[in-house]
């Protein structure tokens, strides 16, 4: 099952993942991703992905800071290895994977595209963050949509029953597990 996530920016996609994996894993056997900010003194100077383990790898950095022929959204430069790191580190075996986000930095991989493909027809339960489309959107994302189980477009005002309806979803499609170490 793909359950999506999507919202502008700063709603709170991130965080209603984060705690939706917290809950459930609990229950069940979780892998995946975070995007985090990466602040200095207060002042972003870039992003990371973290493991639902916290294992941490660089995603984007400001000018001066990474490779200048590095992909480029905005001010920061997209650091692929690292993102490839956190894809390869991801245990498929897992009834629930998280993926926070697939969104323009990400979408320079080829390895993380391939990723997502692979997620897509895996048994598995994918809670998944995604860029909102603007216009006719890219491709590779409105494919990820059209394949989606359900989309959730969260806002400030829903966010809160939108966690509520979701993490019943997400419990529901996953099977007990007896060999979890907390049943």
């Amino acid at each position: 099952m793909l359950l999506l996530v999507t919202g502008d920016p700063g709603v709170g996609k991130t965080t209603l993942v984060r705690r939706i994996g917290q809950a459930e894993s609990r229950h069940c056997k979780i892998s995946g991703f975070y995007t985090e900010e990466v602040r200095v003194r207060g002042a972003r100077e870039g992003f990371d992905v973290v493991s639902v383990d916290n294992d941490r790898w660089p995603l984007a950095r400001a000018r001066g800071q990474v490779e200048t022929s590095a992909p480029k959204v905005g001010k920061y430069f997209v650091t692929l290895d690292g993102l490839e790191e956190a894809v390869r580190a991801v245990d498929l075996s897992a009834d629930l994977i998280i993926v926070d986000e697939i969104g323009k930095m990400e979408l320079f991989s080829e390895a993380f595209k391939s990723f997502i493909e692979t997620l897509v027809s895996s048994p598995a339960t994918i809670l998944a963050t995604v860029m909102v489309q603007r216009g006719r959107g890219v491709p590779f994302v409105n494919e990820v949509y059209r394949k989606a189980s359900k989309t959730f477009k969260i806002t400030a005002a829903n966010r809160d029953a939108t966690f509520s309806t979701l993490q019943a979803l997400v419990h529901a499609s996953i099977p007990p597990r007896l060999d979890h170490p907390t049943l």
